[in-house]
């Protein structure tokens, strides 16, 4: 930058160069300096500003429950969610799917876990399974013998766990088995907002469903010429994909703290995995499962690794994530069956290891199927409907409502026994035919038992010889 230099005395030229070549730098220093610093400033501030305003994205989380036949379970888990909350303080809501043929057992604590804040959804009657415990492969049914099944399970959910209609929103497939039959009965039934049973090869966010399933489910293409009828287009029914989690790579073994291989020793259980991808049915069944069954026999640590990779997975894609477990798999009869890897306490603990996980990230919420389909709307501007649950109970009023229930519970109990007391009266001849039949029956049933327990007994002591030896 030039700058003139006035003098009294003239100056030689060489004079006035020098002083114009040593002072000018200063002064251009000082000046730019002077003009940049408070650019700089202005800039860090702003930047400051920035980093403090900037929220992270909410990682979603929809844990659900499927199937309702063991109680014990139910209430682990129950217990188990209700203990943690997420990284805004929040508590931890999952969605149960439950079938009303299953009902008995678990009212109690579905009844509990819709009071404390949780969902319920539809996972019809049946769960198809026929009489004698066959499996019914759902795919080939027709929209008749759909709606059926939904329509009768709504029914017994509503009168069993006393929700209201407008509050049963989710739909799940047993097995993820479905067929575009299943899809025509939920839009009959119009009370259900979302499905969660369409499987989806790759991280994909919640859609609706208007334009059809992008890849749809995994065997849909190979099973077309079956029958096999994929999804069809159904505008307004909202899909919460089933995600296909990720067996890591061996690079990640340190990481997730598992043995080198898990891929390969997934594909000697199970030769249709594909080893370069990793990719597989995201459900628990999948890991813990033997081969017998389809699964990969994974250990407990083997299992979180890969619920840990594939909730990563999500994150990086920046979709919500899906985690279900089966209810059936935690509790200690299972123990010894040969289709399912380690004991019931191994595998808790592994589901709750994953869950800690989770939540500690401070942007990880576990909301209820309903919820994460209200909130992707309202980003949407979508209108949504109203589909609040119960103001959550305390523990008070909660011991409250349960013993009043109890109490018209067991006034029923009494009055079918009178009613009972007074045919056995009025008919004694047809009534001892059937109390002869009962009583055989029953110690039929008795000894089957007994020889069960023999059968353990001797098992049991064959497995400590076993051990001393």
């Amino acid at each position: 930058m030039t700058r003139l230099i006035f003098c009294k005395k003239p100056m030689g030229i060489l004079t006035i160069v020098m002083v114009l070549f040593v002072f000018s730098p200063v002064f251009s220093d000082e000046k730019e300096q002077e003009a940049e610093e408070p650019a700089s400033e202005v800039q860090e501030i702003a930047s400051q500003q920035e980093q403090e305003n900037e929220e992270v994205s909410p990682q979603f989380v929809v844990f659900r429950v499927e199937g309702n036949t063991e109680p014990q379970s139910l209430s682990w888990i129950l217990s188990a969610v209700n203990k943690r909350r997420n990284g805004d303080n929040s508590k931890a809501k999952i969605t149960f799917f439950a079938n009303g043929l299953n009902l008995q057992n678990s009212r109690k604590v579905l009844r509990k876990a819709y009071r404390k804040g949780h969902e319920i959804g539809n996972h019809t009657f049946s769960g198809f399974v026929d009489t004698v415990g066959e499996r019914i492969d759902a795919r080939f049914l027709d929209e008749a013998a759909w709606f059926e099944e939904i329509h009768q399970n709504d029914s017994l959910l509503r009168a069993n766990l006393r929700i209201p209609k407008k509050r049963l929103v989710g739909f799940l497939a047993p097995r993820l088995e479905y067929n575009e039959g299943a899809f025509r009965a939920i839009r009959r039934q119009q009370n259900i907002i979302y499905d969660a049973s369409i499987q989806e090869a790759d991280f994909v966010a919640p859609f609706d469903l208007e334009h059809g399933s992008r890849t749809d489910s995994l065997w849909a293409q190979t099973r077309r010429n079956e029958g096999f009828r994929t999804a069809g287009k159904h505008k307004g029914l909202w899909v919460i994909p089933t995600l296909q989690w990720i067996v890591p790579h061996d690079s990640l073994a340190a990481t997730y703290g598992f043995e080198a291989g898990l891929r390969q020793r997934s594909f000697a259980a199970d030769n249709t995995f594909d080893t370069i991808s990793g990719r597989t049915t995201g459900t628990d069944l999948r890991l813990i499962g033997t081969s017998a069954i389809g699964g990969f026999d994974m250990k407990a640590n083997e299992a979180a690794a890969t619920i840990k990779h594939s909730f990563h997975g999500a994150m990086e894609a920046g979709v919500p994530f899906s985690f279900p477990i089966t209810a059936f798999l935690y509790v200690a009869k299972n123990d010894r069956s040969a289709v399912f890897a380690g004991n019931h306490r191994e595998r808790r603990k592994m589901i709750e290891g994953v869950m800690d996980y989770m939540l500690s990230f401070e942007n990880v919420r576990f909301v209820r199927g309903k919820d994460l389909i209200q909130k992707i709307k309202a980003t949407q501007g979508i209108e949504t409907e109203d589909y609040d649950y119960y103001e959550e109970m305390s523990d008070k009023e909660l011991m409250k409502l349960e013993i009043s229930e109890e109490l018209e519970e067991v006034e029923e109990t009494i009055e079918e026994t009178i009613e009972e007391t007074i045919e056995v009266v009025q008919n004694p001849e047809e009534n001892q035919e059937e109390t002869v039949e009962t009583e055989t029956l029953n110690k039929e049933e008795t000894n089957e038992e007994s020889n069960e327990t023999v059968e353990n007994t001797e098992e049991v002591k064959e497995e400590v010889q076993n051990e001393n030896d």
